[in-house]
């Protein structure tokens, strides 16, 4: 079980987690990428550069895994001010217990 707040979820029970990521952005922006946050400092990051300026979509997806310690606040951020497209089968996060 976990609990959501502020954007972030709170982990319930400690052990070795995979921790997920994809956004889809659209932009016009020179750079686009997010982190994964654990407790206030990033986890994995990503950055993402348009290959010319007719491109405005592009995904960033980043994973791994760490050990989560109980109440550990995992959460993402935006790394450059940047519009983000918010579909479910393009923008999502999530992470499983291992161990």
């Amino acid at each position: 079980m976990f609990k959501l707040k502020q954007g972030n979820v709170t982990v319930s029970r400690a052990g070795i987690y995979f921790i997920y990521s994809q956004v889809q952005y659209y932009d016009e922006n020179d750079f686009t990428g997010h982190s994964i946050m654990v407790d206030g400092e990033p986890f994995v990051s990503c950055t993402e550069c348009p290959v010319n300026d007719y491109r405005k979509y592009s995904t960033c997806y980043i994973g791994g895994v760490t050990r989560l310690e109980k109440n550990a606040q995992v959460g993402l951020k935006a790394n450059y001010r940047t519009k983000i497209r918010l579909a479910s089968d393009t923008s999502y996060f999530g992470f499983i217990k291992l161990v």
